[in-house]
């Protein structure tokens, strides 16, 4: 019987260790989901971690005054207002102006470098690479 275009068939071996965090994850959710069916619990498991960790899903918070002892870590604030900015991509432009379409591997970076003096509270000094273009400026400075 063929499955619906709304249904995907998943299939893989996990670990035991995984096993256990499923069980426990239903245990916490049996109010919710009284079946226990794995579908809902992953579901609502995903859900969460993404309204945790999701760039696109946190509120554009507003900046914290700076710290007195300088970070290279960058602030989630910063982080928030510049994965907004630069539109979840990189920024790389090539000498044409063709701007790189990588939405993964993405990692904060320094514009002016951090051993240099750049600081990591400020979002104008921020931006998004790709993992590629951020070794590729990182060695453009003597860094890598």
């Amino acid at each position: 019987m063929p499955r619906s275009l709304d249904r995907v068939l998943f299939s893989f071996t996990g670990s035991e260790e995984l096993r256990r965090v499923i069980d426990r994850c239903r245990e916490i959710l049996w109010h919710k989901h009284p079946t226990g069916r794995l579908e809902d619990i992953l579901l609502e498991v995903g859900q969460s971690y993404l309204s945790l960790k999701d760039p696109e899903l946190l509120p554009a918070s507003k900046p914290k005054p700076p710290r007195t002892v300088e970070t290279r870590v960058v602030p989630r604030w910063v982080r928030s207002v510049v994965y907004r900015r630069d539109e979840g991509r990189c920024v790389f432009l090539s000498v044409d102006g063709h701007r790189c379409e990588a939405r993964q591997s993405l990692e904060y970076d320094h514009i002016r470098p951090w051993a240099r003096g750049g600081r990591s509270d400020d979002p104008k000094n921020i931006r998004l690479l790709c993992r590629a273009h951020n070794q590729r400026a990182a060695r453009a400075e003597g860094l890598a």
